[in-house]
């Protein structure tokens, strides 16, 4: 104590932190979806905010897998020159999986870019500078960056005056030159340090068009790009649809620069930072939109941004995904994800993908043909206006509907897919008084239905509803039910109300199961029972006895899900002579029309091609048909699936007076037994064309054919279950009625396309080239061309990509293939499927005028060859030729099969490799001036998850914290997690925690001193991947307070006496007070004791009697040493010893804070606060008053 306690002139206090454990861990088509950020600037710091790891998770908790992010890179005129933010940047994307799109800041001596010149800078001498920072950024990480941004918005200081940005001489001459300078010296450096990398030329927005117009044509420095990246906000309108310019579709225009279009920047402004749906509706339609036009061009959409930036003003404040709080005016923290993360987070989550559009209605003024539509009511009023690229109904009159048939709707049994469409509801009728309909179909209004029969019949065997809600006008809820005649069952009901005036999004996918899940808003809400898959036509509009309704539709699309194509003709050019047409007839291409005509008058005509795989599960056969000059007479055709030798079956139709019919036919070495015909055929003259088909149950040997969408017949057979032809057949009579026949299709719905890519544009930097040559994509034909002449097969060009999975069941690769300028001397090109070592198997056809051969080779390490076998005729083909390929596997027996055009050419058995998880093309081809081109790249199959990956905590940790959260890095194809944990190192059935779609799990809290063992099995469409077991060891108890000894003082020297019941490894803490004197331990009396750090504190004069001094020493108890003896202070000295158990074993087990002094006289103090990063810490404090 002190000897004078009331004058109270200070207080003294010293912080205690014991390290004990580690800290709790925050978790870290081709279409690019990214967000924005600022590398250490304010949240985005990482020394002050939230570590890359944790930024990289929260953008892959959205679905976002790139990150834009301007960067310091190699700055010349910097402090140091050799500071570069993506030393930092680049590991920490590459362990989380993003990929990293960074916009180059240009050298640090040039801004103010408008006053360069005036400053003495020569054109000449930017260009250089910004080149060789480039250049030597672009070298440094060659194979790390992709796609590098150029300078940012430099469009809008290169602006004479207030204009809109489109015309060239909106802009300051001078300043372009200066601005040209800059992006041609950053585009020239990037391309010769990294010639793989791609560059993106960006702008702030609006209609600025004529700033690249301007650094396009700059006569001494164009800016070579290669991407056009557009920033976008919610202020400048709809992309495609301005509507303060009259609808201006600026999307188009960008694409007209013949290079992908990239939103770089993308959002709603806010002032406030307060939730409005309206912004997240924008943002989310415009993210839609980019997507629908990715077959056009369009191939990137970035987010702006990430973080809210809170010390920024006005609208730069708030654009934020996750919202962010500053406290202590300095850190920064994770408020909350606001509710536009979570929004994006199911879009992007949404799986159901139309592959191959059956129908699109946009209402634009281009492509709306009013003709298509009907009423339900022959000669009724549809009440239907288009205008504005929206469609506009207003039901005056009870049961009044528009109709859109849609007749190739139905595919038939094993096929999925989905219809969806954007409406809102402007006027309902008066408020119901009796509370929602539960029966009676004059309380329901009907909006969006799907109707059986041809050109929407009044049967529905499913309905959707828009209910008017029981107490609100303005409020509607959405239904949905079965419609037989006029009794309705509405037997569910979404529980969300919804609003009048608002736009939503309703998708309904059509599974095979015949169930049908529900989207709003790209939201999941509902999976239900109740379609037979027969529905062919959509009506839109009212057809209740309710009138007063008013409701707009911005668009309408159908397209089919998981079409895998064993077969495709659609006779799209002249060349036909891989049909067989032996059997009779003669057939024809008709140029005019694009189909196929038998053309001879005397006999009937068959036309067969081999199938690429031998089909023996369940199959649809698809075709057009029609008649070349019919008169509704006898006119007959069919299409038909058979073995080698012949046999199979055969749907045919018959369309004439007075024997209209539909007819199923076993054939037998082609010749036609009956197995059951129905009537009613359809009665067609002239040249129609109309859509037909049959399908085959492998499991039941069910056969039913269909018309326009309509079952017509169905019966049973189970002679026949290998199917190796498809087989088109006319047998009018008179011949004269000659058959025409187009768009062909057969399919098999087990496997799913697991890779495509058509080569439709210029983005092919997801494909890696190596070896010899080098790649590049030619636009005229939307193809990929191996465009170097040095190239052989001793020296091949590869171009890679990679699966999102593993291939381990049946596959079959796809492919377009041909030469540049070949001449037929040697040419050789092919495909393969590899591991990741480059290990597996490749197919390549040989076309040269002495060896003509196609070959499967066995590969290892990418490119060692060991030939499986070889087989003569190979093709002669010169010229630009483009001809078609398949690479098939068998799993169950490794038997590897090639074709040609669709038959057959060679077969070898290997079962060395069952894993693959990539995908090659390669050219080797010699002289190498025959270079290779391919085109339309389709791998069928369904792929294994990969393997989860990056386990938080680490594989072996120690020391890991009671209370972490386990965390991991999803493998490819993987839809969710089998997670097992507990103490048994060999994870089985009794550790098994269950199946989870996060990447987070939460053990809550552990043990001390214990070692878990952890696995994550990932689950897909292919089956289950088992992981890697990963281990970690918690750390041993937390430090406690074991006791502490008596007080002692004294006017000289004293011995504090040690805590009873001390063990060895404890520590021993001694505190001691003097009148601002120093003190020592004169006698450690078999101990080790050391001061702590930022001890003594004292305050009033040092060496003085007055005032107060406080200093701590600490000993680790060795389990002998006695009590310590102090040094004479010269004044007094009060002394006590405390002891501590649990912390870590071997050093210095304090983190001191300094503390400090209140220099004033009062009755109380205060503590300051302790920051640790480490978790299970005790915190000491002691207080010395004078």
């Amino acid at each position: 104590m002190c000897k004078d306690v009331n004058r109270n002139l200070g207080c003294l206090v010293l912080l205690f932190v014991m390290f004990f454990g580690m800290s709790k861990q925050v978790k870290a088509d081709n279409f690019i979806w990214g967000v924005c950020g600022h590398p250490g600037s304010g949240p985005y710091d990482v020394s002050r905010s939230l570590s890359l790891a944790q930024q990289f998770q929260l953008m892959k908790e959205m679905g976002m897998g790139w990150y834009r992010a301007d960067v310091v890179c190699l700055d010349p005129n910097a402090g140091d020159p050799s500071a570069d933010q993506l030393d930092t940047l680049v590991p920490a994307a590459e362990t989380a999986g993003i990929r990293l799109y960074p916009c180059l800041n240009p050298p640090s001596a040039l801004p103010p870019y408008s006053t360069l010149l005036s400053r003495g800078w020569t054109l000449s001498q930017i260009y250089t500078l910004c080149y060789n920072q480039a250049y030597a950024a672009a070298t440094k990480w060659a194979g790390d960056i992709e796609v590098w941004d150029l300078a940012n918005e430099f469009d809008g200081w290169t602006l004479a005056g207030e204009y809109n940005g489109d015309l060239k001489a909106h802009y300051d001459t001078t300043l372009i030159g200066i601005a040209a300078a800059i992006l041609s010296g950053q585009a020239d450096g990037i391309h010769a340090g990294d010639p793989n990398a791609k560059v993106s030329l960006n702008t702030g927005g609006w209609i600025h068009y004529g700033f690249v117009d301007h650094m396009i044509d700059h006569a001494t420095y164009p800016v070579d790009f290669d991407i056009l990246a557009w920033h976008w906000y919610k202020s400048m309108g709809r992309i495609d649809k301005i509507a303060s310019l009259s609808d201006y579709n600026l999307l188009n225009k960008l694409l007209s620069y013949g290079r992908p279009v990239w939103i770089g920047e993308g959002n709603a402004e806010s002032l406030t930072g307060t939730y409005d749906p309206a912004d997240t509706a924008w943002l989310l339609e415009e993210m839609r939109i980019m997507f629908e036009y990715r077959h056009s061009g369009a191939a990137a959409f970035f987010v702006y941004e990430l973080l809210d930036e809170v010390d920024q003003s006005g609208i730069q404040a708030h654009f934020g995904m996750v919202e962010i709080e500053k406290i202590g005016g300095y850190d920064y923290v994770l408020k909350s994800r606001k509710p536009v993360f979570y929004s994006i987070q199911d879009v992007l989550a949404d799986k159901v993908q139309s592959d191959g559009v059956i129908f699109t209605e946009t209402f634009d003024g281009n492509s709306f043909d009013p003709n298509s539509w009907t009423t339900y009511t022959e000669g009724a009023d549809p009440n239907l206006s288009v205008s504005g690229g929206q469609a506009h109904f207003e039901t005056a009159v009870a049961e009044d509907a528009s109709i859109l048939s849609v007749p190739e709707i139905n595919y038939g049994e094993g096929t999925e897919w989905a219809v969806k469409i954007k409406f809102r509801v402007n006027t309902f009728a008066p408020v119901l008084s009796t509370g929602l309909p539960t029966g009676s179909a004059g309380d329901a209004m009907r909006q969006v239905q799907l109707l059986t029969g041809k050109d929407g019949a009044y049967v529905a065997d499913f309905a959707v509803t828009l209910l008017q809600h029981p107490s609100d006008a303005n409020l509607f809820v959405l239904g949905w039910g079965t419609w037989f005649g006029n009794d309705a069952v509405v037997f569910a009901t979404c529980t969300e109300n919804l609003e009048r005036d608002q736009w939503y999004t309703l998708q309904l996918h059509m599974r095979n199961d015949g169930e049908i899940d529900f989207y709003l808003d790209d939201v999941l809400i509902a999976t239900k029972t109740a379609f037979s898959g027969t529905a062919n036509a959509l009506q839109i509009g009212d057809v209740s006895s309710n009138t007063g309704v008013k409701m707009d539709i911005d668009y309408v699309r159908c397209g089919l899900i998981v079409k895998n194509s064993v077969f495709t003709e659609d006779f799209d050019d002249a060349y036909v002579e891989d049909w067989d047409p032996a059997g009779g007839g003669s057939w024809v291409f008709d140029g005019t029309t694009d189909k196929v005509i038998e053309h001879t008058t005397t006999t009937e005509g068959r036309l067969s091609h081999d199938l690429a795989v031998t089909v023996d599960t369940n199959f649809t056969a698809l075709f057009d048909y029609g008649w070349h000059y019919g008169n509704g007479d006898s006119q007959q055709c069919g299409i038909a699936l058979l073995d080698d030798t012949g046999d199979g079956y055969g749907f045919f139709i018959r369309e004439g007076q007075p024997n209209n019919k539909y007819e199923m036919y076993e054939l037998n070495d082609y010749s036609f037994t009956s197995l059951g015909s129905v009537g009613g055929g359809p009665y067609e003259e002239g040249t129609c064309l109309a859509f037909a088909g049959f399908t085959w149950d492998s499991e039941t040997g069910t056969l039913t054919g269909y018309r326009e969408g309509v079952q017509k017949i169905q019966i049973a057979d189970a002679t026949y279950d290998t199917f190796t032809k498809v087989l088109l057949w006319d047998k009018a009579e008179p011949a004269a009625e000659r058959g025409r026949f187009d768009n062909v299709f057969v399919g098999r719905y087990v496997p799913e396309k697991a890779f495509y890519d058509d080569f439709d544009d210029s983005n092919v930097g997801d494909w890696t080239a190596t070896g010899a040559g080098s790649w590049s994509f030619n636009g005229t034909f939307d193809r990929i061309l191996q465009d170097t002449n040095v190239v052989s097969s001793s020296n091949p060009a590869f171009l890679r990509h990679s699966l999102d999975g593993t291939a381990a069941q049946d596959w079959q690769l796809d492919f377009d293939y041909g030469w540049f300028y070949g001449d037929g001397a040697s040419q050789q090109v092919g495909v393969s499927v590899l591991d990741d070592d480059g290990n597996g198997y490749g197919f390549f056809i040989r076309a040269a005028d002495v060896a003509y051969k196609y070959e499967v080779f066995e590969i290892t390490d990418h490119n060692n060859f060991a030939s499986l076998g070889t087989a003569g005729g190979g093709p002669g083909e010169t010229g630009w030729c483009l001809a078609s390929a398949s690479f098939s596997w068998d799993a169950s027996s490794g038997t590897l099969t090639g074709y040609r055009e669709g038959v057959q050419k060679i077969q070898v058995t290997d079962t060395t490799y069952d894993t693959f998880t990539s995908i090659e093309i390669q050219d080797r081809s010699e002289p190498s001036a025959e270079r290779g081109m391919f085109d339309d790249i389709v791998l069928y199959t369904v792929l294994l998850p990969g393997q989860a990956s990056s386990p938080s905590p680490s594989n072996s940790a120690t020391g890991v914290s009671v209370t972490a959260d386990l965390s991991w890095t999803a493998g490819g194809s993987t839809t969710s997690h089998n997670v097992y944990f507990g103490t048994d190192s060999t994870p089985d059935e009794t550790e098994y925690i269950g199946n989870q779609a996060g990447t987070t799990y939460d053990p809550g809290t552990l043990a001390y001193g214990t070692t878990y063992y952890w696995r994550i099995d990932e689950v897909g469409p292919g089956g289950t991947t088992t992981g890697v077991v990963w281990s970690f060891t918690t750390t041993t108890t937390p430090p406690t307070f074991v006791a502490a000894g008596a007080v002692t003082s004294n006017t000289t020297a004293i011995t504090p006496a040690l805590p009873a019941g001390i063990a060895t490894g404890d520590i021993l803490l001694l505190f001691l007070e003097t009148s601002n004197q120093a003190i020592s331990i004169s006698n450690q009396n078999g101990g080790t004791w050391t001061q702590v750090t930022n001890s003594p504190q004292y305050c009033g004069t040092a060496a003085g009697t007055t005032g107060a001094r406080l200093t701590v020493f600490w000993s680790r108890y060795n389990g002998t040493q006695g009590a310590p003896t102090t040094s004479d202070s010269g004044d007094h000295q009060l002394g006590r010893m405390i002891a501590i158990r649990g912390a870590i074993s071997t050093g210095n087990p304090w983190d001191v804070t300094a503390g400090g002094v209140e220099a004033v006289s009062d009755t109380s103090g205060s503590i300051p606060g302790a920051t640790t990063t480490v978790a299970n810490t005790l915190v000491v404090t002691a207080i010395a008053t004078s």
